[in-house]
């Protein structure tokens, strides 16, 4: 699926059982279009456009056709990522793209906000009505949801906090306490922890509750009596490990590997580097897990104006 915005329409004869009709059958996409409109002797020779698709793969998104309803292609949504959703909301225009939101399942809304550009993201979170934002952000995985956050001019931000549930709006505002280049500022607060003698079985139980933050999991935490970090557990050591076997018997040896929510981008990059992990817990002062960092994330914070890889658009 793509956005297109057709120039110029194609008509066609179409045989009835009362006579020829008028059908439409295309829509051009071409540059071509724009030489058109210059008058019939510029184009007149020009050869056949390059670009015409068939009117009927097209679906009519806006207010602008409200006789047209968009509930007719829900499957065909379902079926596309995240990443293809973010194209199509930064490519529709305002009331199409709050159509296209209210069509969607609320988790798969906000997986899709996550892979926005972020001025494009900035954009749809203003003109959406706060209650409704607040809903989406809340929704997305919480360093995403602090980005989101801190593109927002203070009233705005403020705005979308004051209309969450009291918990998540402490969770994040926690998190925006950190300065972006922190630890804290650009961790993950999704962690699995588990106490040392709970058994492999049990943990794993625990990992199928977690289906929908499977990418920023990679490793379960195990904590002490009072909740202070002992070690992290890499998925693999866990898969291959019995059921009765203890998480704790699965520690790697050594110092577990983290860093203070403090710590700048340049100490992850150096504690990611010297471990050869693929993530790396952030502890407060009382050596407490808080989250995690992946090396993704780690990739986010290095370089923010990366964007994203857009698939092809055809606008006119």
């Amino acid at each position: 699926m793509q956005v297109i915005r057709p120039a110029d329409l194609y008509l066609a004869l179409i045989p009835g059982p009362e006579g020829s009709i008028l059908r439409l059958v295309g829509v051009d996409v071409s540059g071509q279009t724009l030489l058109r409109r210059l008058g019939p002797k510029r184009w007149r020779g020009l050869p056949t456009p390059e670009r015409v698709i068939d009117w009927a793969t097209i679906r009519p998104f806006g207010s602008e056709v409200p006789n047209v309803k968009l509930r007719a292609s829900h499957d065909e949504l379902r079926r596309l990522r995240p990443g293809e959703l973010a194209d199509l909301l930064e490519d529709l225009g305002r009331d199409a793209r709050q159509e296209l939101l209210a069509s969607l399942e609320p988790g798969k809304a906000a997986d899709a906000l996550e892979e926005m550009d972020p001025e494009e993201l900035e954009a749809l979170l203003r003109e959406t009505p706060p209650q409704d934002a607040a809903a989406l952000v809340a929704r997305m995985e919480p360093d995403e949801a602090v980005d989101a956050l801190r593109d927002l001019e203070d009233e705005a931000r403020r705005e979308l906090l004051e209309h969450m549930e009291p918990a998540q709006r402490e969770r994040l505002a926690g998190l925006l306490d950190f300065e972006q280049d922190q630890a804290g500022g650009f961790m993950t607060t999704i962690l699995v922890t588990a106490p040392p003698d709970q058994s492999v079985a049990e943990v794993r139980d625990r990992l199928r509750s977690q289906l929908d933050h499977a990418g920023d999991v990679d490793g379960v935490v195990v904590v002490g009596a009072t909740g202070e970090l002992l070690g992290d557990v890499p998925l693999y050591a866990l898969a291959i490990a019995s059921d009765h076997s203890r998480i704790g018997s699965l520690l790697p040896e050594g110092d577990a590997v983290s860093v203070p929510a403090e710590a700048g981008i340049t100490e992850v990059a150096e504690r990611l580097i010297e471990c050869r992990h693929s993530s790396v817990v952030v502890v407060d002062s009382d050596n407490l897990p808080i989250g995690r960092i992946l090396a993704d994330d780690l990739l986010d914070a290095l370089l923010p104006e990366r964007g994203r890889h857009h698939f092809p658009r055809f606008l006119s």
